[in-house]
């Protein structure tokens, strides 16, 4: 492995969440109300944030793919991905207000 991956490793530790076993720890009727939750706050995203970031995290692709399937720079992707995550974030934790569509 070059040494540069090596200092990357050792500053920036990898995250592991275990979905499964947070999801097994909730009643099913949190894990209903969870799932709601997640729902209407991804539906809140612009649909490019949301896009790329269900590309990403649910689908598996690498951002390269992302930005091919979408037809878009690399750059763009990850710009993208980064705002839907601070958005996501934020609409979990009610630190910021639903975004009101005008219905023609």
């Amino acid at each position: 492995m070059p040494v540069n991956q090596l200092k990357r490793k050792a500053r920036k530790p990898e995250l592991v969440y275990d979905t499964d076993s947070l999801v097994h720890q909730l009643e099913p009727h949190q894990t209903d109300v969870l799932m709601k939750d997640i729902d209407f706050c991804l539906r809140q995203l612009p649909e490019d944030q949301r896009q790329v970031l269900l590309l990403v995290t649910i689908e598996g692709f690498r951002y390269k793919e992302v930005g091919k399937i979408m037809d878009i720079p690399l750059g763009t992707v990850m710009s993208r991905l980064s705002r839907a995550r601070s958005t996501l974030q934020d609409l979990m934790n009610g630190t910021t207000q639903p975004i009101l569509r005008k219905v023609k």
